[in-house]
């Protein structure tokens, strides 16, 4: 049972939080009442403390003093901290002090109590776990995980079983790679290692990203403590819909950076490698962040070059993302290209060779969007331009900016060519197309439209209804993924947003005259 404590020198706080949930349901007891800092030391120095609550404002010892003694002399109780807006300082103090978390006491619920204990009982589990494997391994939480990063794990079966002895997340695809970049670090570091703090300093920065980090999925922070580097995993199940993993990605990135910059004055970067589709693939990733630190990732054995193997340009899906609303699944299909490069470990000249196809490729999507403007985006250079860069990082940023640029054009020529109702209208179909609720109503309803306005207004400005135009582009997505001849048609009817095979070859047949399997077998023979 984890003994918790709460300390507040508000009376009626007290009778709130004990009232807030049902501690024993969480494996729990609020074990200890404290109206001030030095009630709350005379407790922990009689009975057992696992988890404490306090606030930062009391008489005499106040929050932070009570945090400090805590960590210096309990360093097995954890401590969460209780503010509101006005002790914005005390909580800057707290956390550098060694609390774990904090809480702003007008945001109480029963939900962020209950993440707390959830959180605390994750690593006080793991803390007594005592697996038979663990001790057989004689390898550290951090030095694995940087391992595994670094692609000296092969086998996912592995990976696998040393996350579960050791009580980590289940990796096993779309995972996030971060990595922490403290901007003056050198100066950082001089300071806090002066006032002997500076293991306190990184620890804090951990619990900050750790606790953002619990707020959008799995993940964990680790360190690599040669460099003082601290790195992120974060993993999703809903990160196979690309546009959402960029979303939290971001948040992530911004609430880090935010956080860092208010309570501990911290100047930094989070640094994001592409989402990475597998586990074993996060050598890819981990080269991606190393390149951007002018790194060389340490590898184990020897690799052996082979010959390049180019991955095939696919162009109908390159064609689709620039008709989305968000760059972001434009931008993984570009840098997912250059991290099968990287998993091969392409030469400067594979990935040269790589940039001129993607090019290529830029230049026939640039004719079709405008075809009478399109030399004006050939530059008579761009091959040169290639040539002279020197790393997989610049080539790739070259390409995508290419890409980005033409992604913003083709949205400015559908402002341009329709009103703001049928452009919005279009921006979802392209963008939920696989959903299987998308309708005329649906989309009304999003937009903020009469159904029977859109309908109308629609049908004039692009010659056909709502319901038509999203059954012709979804076959026109399914006739893109047939000619890839990798899923079946029913898999293909599923993932392009019906419902009902039956359906869809009534409508594939309507729309080409033949049904998806006689298709499939003429682009096979073709």
């Amino acid at each position: 049972m984890i003994q918790i404590m709460l300390v507040d020198d508000d009376a009626f706080f007290h009778s709130m939080f004990a009232n807030l949930i049902e501690w024993s349901d969480f494996g729990c007891e609020l074990a200890y009442h404290a109206y001030d800092g030095q009630k709350a030391i005379d407790i922990l120095n009689t009975f057992d403390v696992d988890l404490l609550f306090t606030d930062m404002s009391m008489p005499a010892v106040n929050g932070v003093e009570l945090i400090q003694y805590v960590s210096e002399f309990y360093p097995d109780v954890k401590c969460v901290a209780l503010s509101s807006y006005d002790d914005f300082n005390y909580v800057k103090e707290s956390l550098t002090g060694g609390a774990m978390d904090y809480i702003l006491k007008h945001m109480l619920t029963r939900e962020s109590i209950e993440n707390i204990i959830k959180k605390y009982a994750h690593k006080h589990k793991r803390k007594n776990l005592g697996y038979d494997e663990i001790s057989k391994m004689h390898i550290s939480r951090d030095d694995f995980l940087l391992k595994m990063i670094n692609g000296e794990y092969t086998s996912q079966k592995d990976i696998q079983y040393v996350l579960k002895a050791l009580s980590l997340p289940e990796f096993k695809e779309n995972i996030f790679l971060f990595a922490l970049e403290i901007k003056g670090f050198q100066q950082v570091k001089e300071k806090y290692t002066k006032m002997n703090r500076f293991s306190q300093l990184m620890q804090t920065i951990m619990s900050i990203m750790q606790s953002i980090l619990d707020r959008l999925g799995e993940g964990v922070v680790f360190i690599r403590r040669k460099s003082c580097r601290i790195y992120a995993l974060l993993t999703n199940q809903q990160f196979s819909q690309l546009q959402f993993a960029g979303y939290v990605s971001g948040q992530y990135i911004q609430q880090v950076e935010q956080s860092l910059k208010l309570y501990l004055n911290i100047q930094c970067k989070l640094h994001v490698a592409p989402l990475c589709r597998n586990v074993c693939d996060l050598g890819s990733s981990y080269k991606y962040l190393l390149q951007l630190f002018n790194e060389q990732p340490k590898l184990s054995g020897s690799k052996q070059k082979t010959k390049a193997q180019f991955p095939e340009i696919n162009v109908p899906e390159i064609r689709h993302a620039l008709l989305l609303s968000s760059d972001n699944v434009l931008r993984n299909l570009i840098v997912d290209y250059y991290n099968e490069g990287r998993r091969q470990f392409f030469t400067n000249e594979d990935f040269a060779v790589l940039t001129e196809k993607l090019y290529k490729t830029y230049l026939t999507l640039s004719e079709e969007m405008e075809p009478d403007k399109w030399k004006k985006n050939h530059d008579e250079n761009s091959i040169e331009i290639i040539l002279r860069k020197v790393t997989d990082i610049e080539l790739q940023e070259y390409i995508l900016k290419k890409f980005q640029l033409l992604h913003q054009t083709q949205r400015n020529i559908l402002r341009q060519k329709y009103s703001a109702v049928v452009y919005d209208a279009l921006a979802m179909i392209y963008d939920e197309y696989k959903n299987f609720s998308l309708s005329l109503s649906t989309i009304a309803a999003e937009i903020h439209v009469n159904p029977s306005y859109l309908s109308r207004i629609f049908k004039i400005e692009i010659g056909m209804g709502v319901v038509d135009f999203i059954n012709q582009y979804r076959i026109k997505r399914s006739i893109d993924l047939l000619s890839q001849d990798n899923m079946t048609c029913r898999e293909i009817a599923l993932s392009c947003g019906f419902e009902n095979y039956n359906y869809f070859f009534k409508v594939f047949k309507r729309y080409t005259g033949t049904t998806p399997k006689e298709f499939s077998v003429c682009f096979a023979s073709s």
